[in-house]
């Protein structure tokens, strides 16, 4: 460095190495210190609180993704189910002069059943005891299990 420019440095600049600095200076010098520590505090808590809302988002993601694919298996066992469905009810047993089962689209029956085609049944629900006990099931168990593969041709269970 020039001669000229040292000379500056040691007449109580602010870059001067000595100790001699009044009360004002080290307050100022200090209080940016302080400053530059608490902005480097902040700068980490930021960083880290992004870092963390990253992680959060990412695992978001890939749960988004495996309801998606989810949903999607869903939606190709229905069809499986429905296709078996339809070509189930022609040869159905059970629905004997019920007529076919209501539909499943969602929309409200307008139909109003006639008293002549009503079948008088003490109990509806004692042939359904080849039902699975689903308690204990997962959903995707429930979607393996197909009840007329263990049928015979009379509806009764093998």
């Amino acid at each position: 460095m020039p001669a000229a420019v040292m000379e500056n440095f040691d007449r109580g600049s602010p870059f001067s190495q000595s100790d001699s600095q009044s009360p004002q200076e080290w307050n100022t010098s200090d209080r940016r210190e302080k400053n530059r520590d608490a902005a480097r505090k902040s700068r980490k808590k930021q960083t880290e609180k992004a870092d963390l809302l990253h992680e959060e988002l990412q695992t978001l993601e890939q749960a988004n993704a495996a309801f998606v694919k989810e949903i999607a298996d869903l939606k190709k066992q229905l069809q499986i189910y429905k296709t078996a469905l339809e070509q189930h009810e022609p040869h159905c047993t059970k629905l004997g002069s019920f007529g076919p089962p209501a539909s499943v689209s969602g929309a409200p029956s307008t139909a109003t059943p006639s008293t002549s085609d009503y079948v008088s049944s003490p109990n509806l629900l004692a042939d359904i005891t080849f039902l699975p006990n689903t308690n204990s099931v997962s959903l995707t168990d429930l979607f393996d299990w197909t009840p007329w593969d263990s049928m015979n041709d009379n509806g009764f269970q093998l």
